[in-house]
């Protein structure tokens, strides 16, 4: 059994959540506890609910302005969609053969192209959603 999180875990899993490469220094002063008290919750949390340390894109910048989440009903989902270079992920989202694809695009012109592509390649019904926000932080 995973041990219990703490309010101070819950502190620290923010602060590397919004800077995975901020120092141990750093997040003690951030999160008002010693800097080795810091190390052994990063280090037990490592073991436990911290699984890795990731770069966050900006795919705006990457030039993928245009963020679309697709809701789709498929039996399966056709292989073409999930090796588009668009998707940023995948999930199953109920029993009934649903899917959420969650895709980038450079252009409303290359997201109506995808789109196409869905209806060709057999999906029987989808829905088009897009972001309004995006969360920042844990806590």
């Amino acid at each position: 059994m995973p041990d219990k999180i703490k309010n101070s875990d819950y502190k620290l899993l923010e602060a590397l959540r919004i800077d995975s490469r901020a120092t141990i220094s750093q997040i003690s002063k951030q999160i008002g506890i010693p800097a080795n008290l810091a190390f052994r919750i990063i280090k037990r949390l490592e073991s436990g609910c911290l699984s890795r340390y990731c770069a966050s894109l900006d795919f705006s910048a990457l030039g993928f302005g245009i963020h679309i989440f697709f809701i789709v009903k498929s039996k399966p989902l056709p292989g073409l969609i999930t090796q588009s270079p668009n998707i940023n992920g995948i999930y199953r989202i109920s029993a009934n053969y649903s899917y959420l694809i969650d895709a980038f695009f450079r252009s409303l012109n290359e997201a109506d192209k995808f789109e196409n592509n869905l209806r060709h390649l057999g999906v029987q019904k989808f829905y088009v959603s897009s972001i309004l926000k995006l969360e920042d932080a844990i806590i």
